[in-house]
């Protein structure tokens, strides 16, 4: 009997099991781009759930796939769930860690979150991985100023502008860089460039106007900022801005109804808004409005100093003394190199016959301020109660 060759039927067996590979990997995409159009479907028509419940069928038929989880987590970006975005996002680049649209995702998530340094990193991935993503260069650019880092958003914005010369973003967030390094004359030109691009941009005129408000040009900054405001009826920021230039016009009633338009939009990053509108609140002696507002900065943001030194201002002038101590030695306590803090510790101490105390406080402000002409003739007078 003639025995059997194995050299021919393994070819055949691998071929086989290859055919059923490609058919069944076929049928497996073919389902999963089924799931993607039911998923989009479901999200246009409002179904958040059943879209969710589409991708997260994808993710079940290829968990060892990084593009399911990519996608879920678009998803979620786009319903705000930016926290589990990331999470899905990082299951991606486990499986794919040279995906350059994951990174840029998942920046944009952690810009979302106001995570702005691990944003920067992402961003930066991703231009690691393909340094034509222009995209990722003008997205650094947006969260380095918002880490105050300008001179590295200027680099970003002159990359992008490189090969994008149309691109009135970049023009943007170049000339707020630029008003930002102290070169308002080339920011002017860049926001006007912007402008002159997308006329219907709302940022550009947003940040024209407070450069003009700077200025002390104060009705052009207003036309900016009313057009700001026309063509994005929600830009919180604006009304701001806007407030501010009422300010200085001496129109407070008119101010306080733009700070209040602005933190209505926008509660929970306003901390400056707040703070403009304690501190107008206090000069027309609405000194409980004014604390409401003192209290709020401190709620959103414990450590501002500004918080306590504006609540310590009213409890002086409602003569609440220790009571505004107490805040006092919590904003230095914060800042110990906060001078104004001493000065007005000293102040109170003075009004509470605490002479001694008044004066080593002080002192301390002028260790911080040396010759300071306030300082200096406060410090005589605590020593001319003293005898010193």
């Amino acid at each position: 009997m003639r025995k059997f060759d194995y050299r021919y039927i393994v070819p055949i067996a691998i071929s086989s099991a290859l055919l059923i590979y490609v058919w069944h990997d076929t049928g497996r995409r073919r389902r999963l781009e089924e799931h993607y159009r039911e998923a989009l479907r479901k999200q246009q028509s409002g179904n958040v759930e059943g879209a969710l419940d589409e991708y997260n069928q994808a993710v079940a038929l290829a968990p060892g796939k990084s593009v399911p989880y990519g996608k879920r987590g678009n998803f979620r970006f786009a319903v705000g769930d930016y926290r589990k975005a990331i999470a899905d996002y990082d299951t991606a680049l486990a499986l794919d860690h040279n995906a350059a649209v994951v990174y840029f995702n998942r920046g944009l998530a952690r810009a979302a979150l106001e995570d702005f340094t691990a944003a920067a990193d992402d961003f930066s991935k991703a231009v690691e991985l393909n340094p034509l993503y222009f995209d990722a260069f003008y997205y650094r650019a947006v969260v380095r100023v918002e880490m105050k880092d300008y001179r590295g958003a200027l680099s970003d914005a002159d990359e992008v502008l490189e090969f994008r010369r149309d691109d009135a973003r970049a023009y943007y967030i170049r000339g707020y860089a630029l008003s930002e390094l102290g070169e308002p004359g080339r920011a002017r030109n860049d926001l006007e460039m912007s402008i002159r691009l997308d006329p219907e941009y709302a940022y550009p005129y947003c940040r024209l106007g407070f450069l003009k408000y700077r200025e002390g040009q104060l009705r052009e900054a207003l036309a900016d900022l009313d057009i700001a405001i026309k063509l994005k009826p929600d830009f919180s920021r604006a009304y701001y801005r806007r407030g501010e230039v009422w300010e200085a016009l001496d129109e407070p009633r008119t101010a306080l109804q733009d700070y209040d338009r602005a933190i209505a939009l926008n509660p929970d990053r306003n901390l400056d808004c707040y703070y403009r509108r304690g501190d107008l609140k206090y000069a027309q002696n609405n000194l409980i409005g004014a604390i409401i507002d003192y209290d709020r900065i401190a709620y959103l943001k414990p450590q501002e100093v500004r918080a306590f030194i504006g609540r310590a201002a009213v409890k002086n002038a409602l003569g609440e003394y220790e009571n505004a101590l107490e805040d006092l030695r919590r904003a230095r306590t914060i800042n110990p190199r906060y001078a104004p803090a001493w000065l007005f510790e000293s102040r109170v101490l003075e009004r509470l016959g605490r002479i001694r105390e008044a004066e080593a406080s002080c002192a301390k402000f002028l260790e911080l301020k040396p010759g300071n002409r306030e300082g200096v003739e406060w410090m005589k007078k605590l020593r001319q109660m003293t005898g010193s």
